[in-house]
């Protein structure tokens, strides 16, 4: 459905991410992975996760920030990171009246040490802003430093925003509040919106959520074109623990995709059966590492009943 220089700019640790450089064309309707390619860290991780150098975008921080691969994923504004000192709250507020959208972000990255209820009226005032990097992380932002006043934001950005990539972060940003009332709007999101950004970032929150309710959506998930749409539903079923969705699940043991199978290796570590674990001492034996490391990490948390 988750390094160097500093945490995510919410206090998440991750490896040094760098935003990717911004293009205007609209993807709607493609399939992000037509070509599965892996890249190490850095600035080419749109490319490693979706397989399409044309997808990297800056709009695809808030997506990569979300549950994915349970908040063990989150993007550093590395930009800007390495050597962000501190902020008062007064700096904070003059870098958000900056002309400069870089100050701008700076400023949204420091309200990490800042309470929600001082910070939300602060990512409010950006969540119009001209430039879309700063729209994007404020639209998160909410989701990160979650008042009363979140969700009903969110809500209406992810039903009435025009731009699909502001869409997909407030879908995004509705799965790090984990309420429940998020379900029924990224369900809508997931079967209405045409763009496969929301729909992934609908699939990923639906995990988040850990709703059993979802299951129905994330099962039909498991049928769309976009691989990457599928390998968020895959995670998702784990992290709501659908023991029924084992059956549908194993048709992706054999898939081409071995991000698919890894995905797939790690979910079936939730969902305790002895399909799971026959497929999983299948999966050990696969020719990538990373599949058969996490498929020995699954069995290996099977195998313990502390960690279920």
């Amino acid at each position: 459905m988750q390094g160097a220089g500093f945490s995510d700019g919410w206090g998440a640790s991750s490896g040094a991410l760098k935003p990717c450089p911004v293009t205007k064309k609209d993807v709607r309707g493609k399939n992000p992975t037509s070509k599965a390619q892996s890249y190490g860290v850095g600035c080419k991780l749109a490319d490693r996760r979706f397989g399409n150098p044309s997808l990297e975008r800056a709009n695809l921080i808030p997506i990569l920030q979300s549950s994915l691969y349970n908040k063990r994923v989150n993007v550093n504004f590395c930009k800007f990171s390495e050597s962000m000192s501190l902020l008062s709250l007064d700096e904070i507020v003059v870098k958000l009246d900056s002309e400069n959208s870089g100050d701008r972000m700076v400023a949204l990255a420091s309200l990490r040490n800042v309470p929600a209820a001082v910070a939300f009226p602060l990512i409010e005032k950006l969540l119009n802003d001209e430039n879309l990097q700063v729209r994007s992380m404020a639209v998160f932002a909410l989701g990160i430093k979650a008042t009363s006043q979140s969700f009903p934001l969110l809500v209406k950005i992810l039903e009435g925003e025009p731009d699909y990539s502001i869409r997909a972060g407030a879908a995004g940003a509705l799965g790090y509040l984990e309420d429940e009332r998020a379900l029924e709007p990224l369900v809508r999101a997931f079967y209405e919106d045409t763009d496969w950004l929301v729909r992934f970032s609908a699939a990923v929150s639906l995990g988040n959520l850990k709703d059993p309710r979802a299951r129905d959506v994330l099962l039909s998930a498991l049928d769309t074109e976009e691989v990457v749409v599928q390998q968020a539903a895959i995670s998702a079923l784990g992290e709501i623990k659908c023991i029924e969705a084992v059956d549908r699940l194993l048709n992706f043991v054999q898939s081409e995709d071995w991000l698919v199978r890894q995905r797939l290796a790690e979910t079936l570590g939730h969902l305790p059966s002895e399909k799971s674990i026959s497929a999983l001492k299948y999966m050990e034996k696969d020719n990538h590492p990373q599949v058969s490391e996490a498929a020995r990490l699954s069995l290996k948390r099977l195998a313990d009943p502390t960690t279920l």
